[in-house]
Parts: structure tokens; C-alpha cells; sequence
């Protein structure tokens, strides 16, 4: 298996994390994918946004899910505002990808657009089980990936990971490789796991990791990584 090149956040040299031009810019670059971030607003909308405020990005700090959507969407300008769910499903093509992690609790889920969904592919990733529980019970159509910190894999070890795994409703795993050895993504595939890893930017970590049937690749290297994979095939 050929692992997907997806956009982490999308292409953010030139423009903001997490908006449409930087979505835009990742499918120029030859991304299979997006992997984007959702909250819910004040006013019940999913948006796109990593943070739990906006004092990151913007010179005024508010809380998404203190604020309603209208406000949030009048920072920045027409270029790095932040948008709905619904706009970038609305975008997205039809032979793309999109890796929506749930950043707020499980009571985002019922507020998603099931129609949009279903008509787009997406995966979902979330680190709280109850989400995945409750994305696969919204969504059984959809992939839904449990989430884990490197300090979380350190601090469990493979085997509490495997059983916390078993018991949930995932279809596989999402984990941070930063500091994670190949030894321990060697193990989660013995065991047939399905695998999708963040973040990786390293060319020579990329040589190593594209050998293994790993299913998606979150980067901020989006063309670098699209264009060795294609000289690869």
C-alpha cells in the first residue's frame, strides 16, 4: 500500500492553517488529502479551527465555543477567515480526501451535515473514544480513528494501547510519530492495524515509512513528499 499524502492543516507557507486557500494550495501540490480540524462555535456550527481560542492567529482572543460563528468569522480578512465544515465538504473534490479530526467533545457530532458527509470521503479522527464512538454510530459508513500522543504510546506502552484499541469502536489508529521508534510502527502492524501517522516532515523518516502499509501520511511537506512517492511508483 502506497500511504496518501495528506495536507496537515493544508499548505500554510503563504497562507493561514486551516482555511481555503490553504486548502487549495495542498491539491496544487499534488495532496490526496486534508486533514482539517473541527470545533463547535457558540451557535452550534462545526468550524475549522485547531485551537481552543483564537489568540494564536488573530489579535483578539476568543473562545470557540463561547463565541457564535458570526463573530468568528469577521476576524482576519476574506483570505484567512475562518470557515464552516460545510464549505470546505462544499469544496472539496470528488477524488480528495478529507481527514476531519474532532477537536471539540461528543456533542459536536450531531451537529455535522450527514447528507455532505456521506457523499465525500472522509475519515475521521478524534483522541476521545466517545467521540469515535459516536462518529461511527452517526456515520457506520465512515472510517473513525482513535487518536494517540507519542507521550501517551511512552507512557502506556503497546500493549495498554492494544487493549484500549480492542475494546473501542475504531477502525484503526491515529498517532503521532515525532519521537515515535519504527520498532513501535512495526508492532501496531503485526498486530493488522490499520495506521495513519502525524506529523511527519522528515524525507529520510518518509524513504523508511513509505516501505510499510501505512494508510495515510499527515505533512506540512505536502509537495515534497507527493512528488518523491510519485518518482517512487
Amino acid at each position: 500500500m502506497t500511504p496518501k499524502i495528506i495536507a496537515h492543516r493544508g499548505v500554510t507557507r503563504n497562507d493561514q492553517e486551516n482555511t481555503l486557500p490553504a486548502f487549495h494550495k495542498a491539491f496544487s501540490e499534488g495532496a490526496d488529502g486534508l486533514e482539517i480540524d473541527v470545533r463547535l462555535s457558540k451557535d452550534e456550527k462545526p468550524i475549522i479551527f485547531h485551537d481552543e481560542d483564537t489568540s494564536r492567529l488573530f489579535k483578539k482572543s476568543l473562545e470557540i465555543k463561547k463565541t457564535n460563528f458570526s463573530e468568528l468569522a469577521a476576524l482576519g480578512n476574506s483570505e484567512n477567515r475562518i470557515p464552516l465544515l460545510d464549505e470546505v465538504l462544499d469544496f472539496l473534490p470528488q477524488n480528495k480526501e478529507c481527514f476531519i479530526e474532532i477537536k471539540s467533545d461528543v456533542n459536536t457530532v450531531p451537529f455535522l451535515d450527514k447528507l455532505r458527509i456521506e457523499k465525500k470521503n472522509i475519515t475521521f479522527l478524534s483522541f476521545d473514544k466517545n467521540v469515535v464512538s459516536a462518529l461511527k454510530k452517526r456515520f457506520p459508513n465512515k472510517l473513525a480513528f482513535q487518536s494517540f500522543h507519542t507521550l501517551q504510546i511512552e507512557r502506556y506502552g503497546i500493549k495498554k494501547i492494544l487493549e484500549f484499541y480492542k475494546k473501542g469502536n475504531s477502525d484503526g489508529l491515529s498517532i503521532d510519530i515525532r519521537d515515535l521508534s519504527n520498532k513501535t510502527i512495526d508492532k501496531l502492524l503485526e498486530k493488522k492495524i490499520d495506521l495513519i501517522i502525524w506529523t511527519l516532515n522528515s524525507m529520510e523518516r518518509l524513504r523508511e515509512l513509505s516501505k510499510k502499509n501505512i494508510r495515510a501520511i499527515i505533512t506540512d511537506e505536502v509537495k515534497d513528499f507527493a512528488d518523491f512517492l510519485k518518482r517512487k511508483s
